[in-house]
């Protein structure tokens, strides 16, 4: 996968490119992904989320990262955007991988991540890497899944 790479997201602007960028996918695309509206003011004010970039062939692709670190939670929430050009590309296994490696590194107990029911897809890849199925949120169609790193 050495087309892919990452790098950490520091600067607003690209986190802003990003997201205008994302939006402009189609709706059945979208229809997986539940944006958060206070994204961009989340990630202004993170001290200890993580958040990166993406890159396929050196363009913008996406991004990851690691959340709830901010508001106390001791295990980080994975989330990911890959733009809809860029899919089965196995960039979104890519920076799975590269947010369990991080994990590690900072010695989290665990990884987590909600996902749509109906995201078939994703289910499996996540299944792979040996996520379990943890918790069907109430109200949502959505499983929370999580993976044991320690």
């Amino acid at each position: 996968m050495r087309n892919i790479f990452s790098k950490e997201l520091m600067d607003k602007d690209s986190f802003i490119e990003i997201i205008k960028t994302s939006s402009s996918d189609s709706e059945k695309y979208n229809s997986f992904f539940k944006p958060n509206n206070n994204l961009i003011n989340i990630f202004e004010s993170s001290r200890l989320d993580l958040f990166y970039k993406i890159y396929f062939y050196n363009n913008l692709c996406g991004y990851f990262s690691l959340r709830g670190l901010d508001d106390g939670y001791i295990v980080p929430r994975f989330g990911i955007y890959i733009f809809e050009e860029y899919k089965s590309n196995k960039i979104g296994q890519y920076a799975l991988a590269e947010a369990i490696k991080l994990s590690k590194c900072k010695k989290y107990e665990a990884l987590d991540l909600k996902v749509n029911k109906k995201n078939i897809r994703a289910i499996e890849i996540y299944k792979l890497f040996g996520f379990k199925k943890i918790k069907i949120e109430e109200g949502e169609d959505v499983y929370r899944l999580e993976l044991k790193i320690v």
